[in-house]
């Protein structure tokens, strides 16, 4: 991840051994296989994308 990004948004992925989070969507949709703008589509559809089940990341505080 850049050191100068200042609006990066973390994703949790659903895989076999549970949630992974990612720092941004690009590493996200490289660890699933499609392409950030495809990921960007499922998240906010709210839909599975390539089978996985994704969704942003929230801080528990």
């Amino acid at each position: 991840m850049s050191p100068f990004a200042t609006n990066t948004v973390k994703v949790d992925v659903l895989t076999q051994s549970g949630w992974q989070t990612f720092d941004t969507i690009k590493e996200a949709a490289a660890h699933i296989g499609v392409s950030h703008s495809c990921l960007t589509v499922a998240l906010r559809k709210e839909k599975p994308c390539k089978g996985f089940i994704v969704r942003h990341h929230e801080e528990n505080t």
